[in-house]
């Protein structure tokens, strides 16, 4: 199974840099990102998702919302770059992206 996870802070106009966390039954961190990330379930059990901010501040102005599930999220993108010009493949790697994941560029 595929989760992603997305928060959205800065467009509501939060303080908030988040650090995103998931975490499995032993405490043991798994993924880790910012404002989102993806991750594949390889084995049945509980998961965490914790949410803070960067640097471990807090108060009113520190509001979010946490989109977890078949949420979109790239991880990765190859080549990172394409010659002005040229045509070609580039690979999108992620989680819940569809099959195929990949496009032609110019």
């Amino acid at each position: 199974e595929q989760i992603g996870a997305q928060v959205i802070a800065t467009e509501l106009g939060s303080k908030l840099e988040p650090a995103l966390a998931i975490t499995d039954e032993a405490g043991n961190v798994r993924a880790e990102g910012t404002a989102a990330l993806g991750f594949v379930v390889r084995q049945k059990g509980t998961y965490a998702i914790s949410l803070r901010d960067r640097e471990f501040r807090g108060g009113p102005d520190f509001h979010y919302r946490l989109h977890v599930g078949a949420v979109p999220v790239v991880t990765g993108v190859f080549p990172l770059a394409v010659q002005r010009g040229r045509t070609t493949s580039v690979r999108v790697s992620g989680v819940n992206l569809g099959p195929g994941s990949g496009v032609t560029a110019k």
